[in-house]
């Protein structure tokens, strides 16, 4: 009997054994292969040209909302910053959440801004 348990106990081992190598070459190999893709990806994308990505009629333009409460300190150089990107065509909104300071005396003088209603 306690032989018959040993046998067992040896035949599960291995089995759970079996198992765990199995598993562990199944996770080695889709590593490997993940870093094939990710290597032929990288070499792909190198010799892109953002002005050919750009220039696609897939590109759609964006809207960037900047929420201010207080920012009369770094507002300016904020929304300078946003101009500044190179993306085909966007739109930056500035939205003045109440501040109680003076950031939108700043965006008018920084940018002239007018009064639309």
């Amino acid at each position: 009997m306690i032989n018959v348990l040993k046998i067992l106990f040896h035949i599960f081992s291995y089995m759970v054994l079996f198992y765990f190598l199995l598993l562990n070459g199944f996770y080695l190999f889709f590593i490997i292969l993940s870093f094939f893709g990710i290597s032929r990806y990288r070499h792909r994308i190198e010799y892109v040209r953002m002005e050919e990505i750009f220039s696609s009629p897939l590109i759609k333009p964006i809207s960037i909302v900047v929420p201010a409460c207080n920012e009369e300190n770094s507002i300016v150089e904020s929304v300078r910053n946003l101009l500044s990107l190179e993306y085909p065509q966007y739109e930056v909104i500035i939205v003045n959440d109440g501040s109680t300071d003076s950031t939108l005396n700043r965006l008018i003088e920084a940018f002239h801004l007018k009064k639309t209603q």
